[in-house]
């Protein structure tokens, strides 16, 4: 059920109560009562003014300018100013998505689509569309996503053999991904990293520094001083420290878990390690480029898997 108000909505001295699944309000909003709500509340306008708050269990999201006057229940509701968590939904999977900037719109957690794949669940090397699970347990799917060989990131639909790294313009590869969206390019990905490293007000982490090295499409391996650090989420997988400051997902950050790898049947870097593939190949036709990230270092990582028969983590961009 979607309760809708538009217009200028003024409720002075009243109490509005909801507790049906969604309410939003579109316009310019006066409230000098008190809204109490058992949902997340979307206010949606140019200049919405709550002068009297109440919150219980909720969320009260305010798109636009904001004016909060009154008190704030914090251990029973949360009044977030900003622009309102985006959401993609495919079937039962829901997914937080971000944008960043230049870099474009990308969803900020990990694929679990399997359309099309085969599972393969004890995780052998396979030169087939498949998809594993994370730690080869999938009681971490919703969590944490599932991995997936190459040629399931793919679906088979980039068969070039000469190195695509670091270039602009590459012809999209949906693979996997949704409708309307797409495996990242090895240069997109680059730009991704560019544009968290150099952000420093706050959008994306909460390390408040710029990071303005200028290596991030034209080196291999480590880049950048804290592009990794700002990627990183805060919250462990098992017990390791990701020494991470990404914000939360559904607050503009990457927040990229160290959820490892799965290699020839074997759990790899589980809680230390974050691998995700790009659709771009490689020097030689098994190589693939991939990104990578560590609890131990700063920057971020970038070099050639040399063998797509391993499973990583997916992230899509929209086109």
């Amino acid at each position: 059920m979607l309760l809708l108000l538009t217009g200028a909505v003024s409720m002075t001295g009243q109490e509005l109560l909801y507790d049906g699944q969604e309410m939003v309000v579109q316009g310019n909003v006066v409230n000098k009562g008190k809204i109490k709500s058992m949902i997340p509340i979307e206010l949606r306008g140019e200049n919405a003014k709550i002068d009297n708050l109440e919150g219980e269990g909720s969320e009260i999201f305010a798109a636009g300018m904001i004016v909060g006057e009154g008190t704030l229940v914090d251990n029973k509701g949360t009044l977030i100013i900003g622009e309102a968590p985006r959401e993609l939904v495919i079937g039962s999977n829901h997914y937080s998505i971000g944008d960043f900037g230049a870099a474009g719109v990308w969803m900020t957690e990990n694929l679990r689509e399997t359309t099309g794949l085969t599972e393969n669940a004890s995780g052998t090397n396979s030169t087939n569309k498949q998809y594993t699970h994370v730690n080869k347990s999938a009681i971490n799917d919703v969590a944490y996503g599932l991995l997936y060989n190459w040629y399931g990131a793919t679906l088979g639909q980039n068969e070039v053999t000469d190195n695509q790294g670091n270039q602009s313009g590459q012809t999209q590869i949906q693979g996997i991904c949704p409708t309307g969206w797409h495996l990242p390019s090895d240069y997109e990905w680059s730009q991704l990293e560019e544009v968290i490293a150099k952000e420093a007000t706050g959008l994306y982490s909460t390390t408040l520094e710029a990071d303005n090295s200028t290596d991030f499409y034209t080196t291999a391996d480590f880049r950048g001083t804290n592009s990794g650090r700002k990627m990183k989420s805060t919250t462990a997988v098992n017990v390791q420290d990701t020494d991470g400051s990404s914000n939360a997902k559904n607050l503009g950050g990457f927040e990229g878990l160290l959820t490892g790898s799965v290699e020839d049947g074997t759990s790899s870097r589980f809680d230390d390690h974050a691998f995700w593939w790009t659709s771009s190949t490689g020097s030689w036709k098994t190589y693939a480029y991939r990104r990578a990230l560590t609890w131990s270092k700063e920057g971020s990582y970038r070099n050639q898997a040399n063998d797509k028969s391993l499973y990583y983590a997916v992230r899509c961009k929209q086109n």
